[in-house]
């Protein structure tokens, strides 16, 4: 996917720098791309990702990566981006490679925001996670 005006797109590459990242395994750095105010929400609602259905704070994306991409090999594909202002709105499809399990794919509208900086301020993703679980383990 390439935009000549991506430079002008700041939610944009920051989302497309988050899906390179989880892709690669790059922990640290994908959490650098956050500001310290963040809210990260990844279903958005209540699941067992996150039980109060409240989201994260920077202090909780690592525990975060380590329960969910963390457990495998994540591969995330942006299939479209909307940017508008410092937000984008992604179609995303994302595997998780888990030894031991069928993968867990996922398509998921993603919405990055940024702050004037550039980090990620906000992340909601809306995709179903008893849906993914269901559909990959056949429960």
């Amino acid at each position: 996917m390439s935009d000549p005006d991506l430079d002008e797109q700041p939610a944009q590459r920051a989302g497309l720098a988050s899906f390179h990242l989880m892709s690669t395994g790059e922990k640290e750095a994908w959490i650098d791309l956050f500001s310290e105010d963040c809210l990260f929400e990844d279903p958005v609602g209540v699941s067992p990702l996150d039980p109060t259905g409240k989201g994260h704070r920077k202090s909780d994306l690592s525990k975060f990566w380590d329960a969910s991409i963390g457990l495998g090999k994540m591969t995330v594909e942006c299939v479209k981006a909307k940017p508008r202002g410092n937000e984008c709105a992604f179609l995303v499809d994302s595997t998780n490679e888990v030894e031991g399990l069928p993968p867990l794919e996922v398509e998921a509208i993603v919405v990055y925001r940024v702050n004037d900086e550039g980090k990620v301020w906000s992340v909601r993703a809306y995709w179903d996670y008893g849906d993914a679980v269901e559909s990959t383990l056949g429960s």
